[in-house]
């Protein structure tokens, strides 16, 4: 699981001006660490453009050897 339950919503945000794909990849990476190394490959990320998609790609291919989440666009 990479969030203990809680009863107020979680809110992220990032300053303005800042690479979404690469700190979404390292806010991940950095979760997931701890954990099985499949956790990722059952990982959903919802995108709604196409050049977050291919930029999430590119951010884990460039990490290396790592399992690739689903990406649902």
């Amino acid at each position: 699981m990479l969030f203990e339950p809680q009863h107020r919503p979680r809110v992220f945000a990032q300053p303005p001006g800042s690479d979404l794909a690469r700190d979404l990849v390292d806010g991940l990476v950095d979760r997931c660490r701890d954990l099985a190394p499949e956790i990722l490959a059952r990982t959903e990320i919802y995108v709604s453009i196409s050049s977050l998609r291919y930029g999430l790609r590119n951010q884990f291919i460039e990490r290396g050897n790592c399992l690739l989440p689903k990406f649902i666009f």
